[in-house]
């Protein structure tokens, strides 16, 4: 008898969690794959409460899902041993210059001119700072849905919000130059989560989910809406909000709410302007002046403003450093 209760203990167990598990992983993109045994259809049933899992698919969901996780983690793990390879050509090169600078100076101080160093010295850090630019190291921390699941271990927090298709797992990428670490689809709306990216094991990038459009249902809309002003509102790491919008167009009036509604809270925020290649140099001036004048006519002041492109890699350096310059700031405050 009390085996027979233990069965169905389990059974009960196991297809709850085959219905976690399915969440999750539709949740965040990682089982769509044609050639996996369970197909789109049948995690997105299961997601929308259309379709009983299957039990018989408990163990093959888990092991799909651990696999997923293992990918992710190896990935990371490449990207972070591909980084450690570039570490002793960049000593290499430090010390050879530090070498060139002394024969130089040795060189003109026995001809009576005016060492060298402060050159040498630049081109040595610029060759540095050039290595930390492009080799950002960005691990992923976790996701969440409550301020009580983000990760223990705490750093700054710059988060990244907006519109459905506005480019944004794209502006991560770029950022953090690697173009797998966040996903990106060709459907609108896809990041359900708060996905936490420890970068140079300094301070967290944040990727909410967007607001605006997206095939879900009005519960759905509902829920995400609930996880966006949870950690905008409780998170007590968060310094700065990046609002990100589409450079091709006006500024709309989801948008321009959205801020209004940051305002109201006082939450910090800056604009990234998204997809810059895809118009001229003149053109996109021109259209950036317009949308600064459409927030000018409501705000006393623009929060500060970047343009980018995920393709070319403009403003990737300027983000980077406002972020550099915030910690910084950080660190003086709290010393």
């Amino acid at each position: 008898m009390d085996e027979k209760l233990n069965n169905q203990s389990v059974e009960t167990e196991e297809k709850s969690d085959i219905s976690h598990l399915a969440n999750r992983m539709f949740d965040e993109n990682i089982i769509y794959e044609e050639e996996q045994p369970l197909g789109r259809e049948y995690f997105d049933a299961v997601h929308h409460g259309e379709l009983r899992p299957n039990t018989d698919h408990v163990v093959l969901t888990r092991s799909m899902y651990n696999k997923s996780v293992m990918k992710i983690e190896e990935n990371t793990k490449a990207e972070i041993k591909e980084a450690k390879k570039y570490i002793p050509i960049y000593v290499i090169i430090e010390i050879l210059l530090c070498i060139l600078t002394v024969a130089i100076n040795t060189v003109c101080h026995n001809i009576g001119l005016e060492p060298l160093i402060r050159l040498s010295g630049g081109v040595s850090a610029a060759a540095l700072m050039i290595f930390y630019i492009n080799r950002t190291e960005a691990l992923f921390a976790g996701s969440s849905t409550r301020i009580s699941e983000k990760p223990k271990q705490k750093f700054p927090e710059f988060a990244f919000i907006g519109r459905s298709n506005v480019g944004k797992s794209s502006l991560i990428n770029m950022l953090c130059n690697n173009k797998k670490l966040a996903m990106t689809s060709s459907k609108p709306g896809k990041t359900r989560l708060v996905n936490h990216f420890l970068i140079n094991r300094e301070w967290y990038l944040v990727d909410l989910p967007g607001y605006g459009y997206a095939k879900i249902s009005a519960t759905g809309k509902q829920k995400l809406e609930q996880v966006i002003r949870n950690y905008l509102n409780f998170s007590e790491e968060m310094v700065m909000l990046f609002v990100l919008i589409d450079s091709r167009h006006d500024i709309g009036q989801v948008d321009m709410d959205f801020l209004f509604e940051l305002g109201q809270s006082q939450i910090p925020f800056a604009i990234i302007f998204t997809k810059g290649d895809k118009m001229g140099p003149v053109a996109l001036s021109k259209q950036i002046d317009r949308m600064k004048g459409q927030i000018l006519e409501h705000w006393e002041e623009l929060p500060p403003t970047f343009v980018s492109s995920s393709e070319t890699g403009l403003g990737r350096e300027e983000i980077l450093s406002y972020i550099e310059t915030v910690l910084e700031t950080l660190k003086t405050e709290q010393q």
